[in-house]
């Protein structure tokens, strides 16, 4: 298993439950609720971002604020949780692991929580913080089937990294753009915390029309989906979209809505996904119940 981790006090799981009567924005970086380093790019704070005048292209659906089938869950292991074996789908060589280009007739997780829910929809995104070996273990088409854990491709990250791949270690979660799927997804504990924005940049995918086929990514990103040729747009994954600093988030009636906006001027999002027919989606931990399309869009 092409695997390097650093076990970590047992100390680390007794802060995790400590940070839980903490605002989100008090946590300190490397932790389950404010993950990456401060260098890391989802905790950076854009300077004198440069904003161009490509405007993402109308769409089959509506812009959404989505959590539940395309999201991904976020769970917490601890120290008594025993390890996990992890098998490949059925017809699958193998578990696909990227990052060293092989497949492994298995993965064995150290610690595995009670509870974990992938994601539903055929991409079956859900990852495990284990704060103890301080890293993120994240996978693609997750499923639980006679009795075993199977899964389609695993990747992880260090819970105090950069959250993106770099040249010794270029994919580094389940997302497309190789990145956790946690990234930058809007976290259960953030929502009703009282901050007036979210303290890191958000993540993002569009539709075909809005992708760029040339080049399919850019930096921090280190890959894209499968089948770039068919996008027709000028946003490639791994891009940052901002709102402008001067955009009246005051006339946003929803205080939930105005978070997001004005965290769209101060971190923006980055473009980690493909999605079928949405303009552009923006991610939330599965299991916030922040549903701002009740009734209609």
């Amino acid at each position: 298993m092409h695997m390097h981790i650093t076990l970590r006090s047992v100390s680390a799981v007794l802060l995790s439950s400590v940070l839980l009567t903490l605002p989100a924005h008090a946590a300190p970086f490397g932790t389950f609720f404010k993950p990456f380093s401060a260098q890391s790019p989802w905790n950076a704070r854009p300077v004198g971002a440069v904003l161009g005048d490509y405007q993402i292209p109308k769409s089959d659906y509506s812009p959404a604020l989505v959590e539940g089938t395309w999201s991904t869950g976020v769970f917490l292991a601890g120290a008594n949780d025993k390890p996990m074996a992890v098998y490949p789908l059925p017809g699958r060589p193998g578990v696909w692991d990227p990052d060293a280009e092989a497949v492994h007739d298995s993965i064995v997780i150290p610690r595995w929580p009670a509870g974990v829910i992938p994601a539903n929809g055929s991409d079956g995104h859900a990852d495990i913080v284990d704060p103890i070996s301080g890293v993120v273990h994240s996978f693609f088409e997750l499923r639980f089937m006679d009795g075993k854990w199977r899964t389609g491709q695993y990747a992880w990250t260090r819970l105090d990294g950069r959250g993106w791949g770099e040249p010794g270690h270029y994919f580094q979660g389940a997302r497309a753009a190789a990145v956790p799927t946690m990234g930058g997804v809007i976290r259960t504990h953030e929502v009703g915390d009282g901050d007036k924005l979210f303290r890191h940049a958000l993540a993002m995918s569009l539709t075909f029309n809005g992708l760029s086929a040339n080049p399919p990514y850019v930096f921090p990103a280190t890959s894209a989906d499968r089948g770039f040729e068919k996008n027709t747009g000028r946003i490639p994954e791994g891009a940052l979209l901002m709102l402008p600093p001067d955009y009246d988030t005051t006339r946003i009636q929803d205080e939930r809505l105005r978070k997001v906006a004005e965290t769209l001027k101060v971190f923006g999002a980055y473009v980690v996904d493909r999605n079928g027919g949405t303009p552009f989606a923006i991610y939330v931990e599965n299991g916030t119940r922040l549903n701002l399309h009740k009734g209609g869009w």
